[in-house]
């Protein structure tokens, strides 16, 4: 009976270990850029979008919709054809992007959202 409790107990235990291994890995993978935009070789017309200060092969980010987009990234420039919006950064500083305008933003400092005004 002890050697079957043993068994159980070590593949238990191995399972366990496998498990947190795998939630590690999980937890370590960096966050998606934005789950609600695209990358594009221009700013589109009617979109708000930042441009990469290290771009991808398309330099311009192109957000799908206005409120609140999760977003991470160090920036170059803002240009909004449309409606404002408002960039917020890691240290939760921000620059706000008026319609019609394109203005540069701090490429020193991680963007965290933005707020896309309708």
């Amino acid at each position: 009976m002890s050697t079957s409790l043993g068994k159980v107990l070590t593949g238990a235990a191995a399972a366990a270990a496998l498990l947190c291994a795998n939630a590690s890995a999980v937890q370590a993978a960096p966050a998606p850029l934005s789950s609600d935009g695209f990358w594009a070789g221009t700013c589109q017309a009617g979109r708000a979008c930042i441009e990469a200060s290290t771009p991808p092969p398309y330099k311009w980010w192109n957000f799908d919709g206005c409120y609140f987009h999760t977003f991470y990234l160090l920036p170059s420039k803002g240009t909004a054809h449309g409606n404002a919006f408002r960039v917020t950064y890691q240290d939760d500083k921000w620059d706000d992007v008026e319609p019609w305008t394109t203005r540069w933003l701090d490429a020193r400092n991680e963007t965290k959202y933005v707020y896309v005004y309708c």
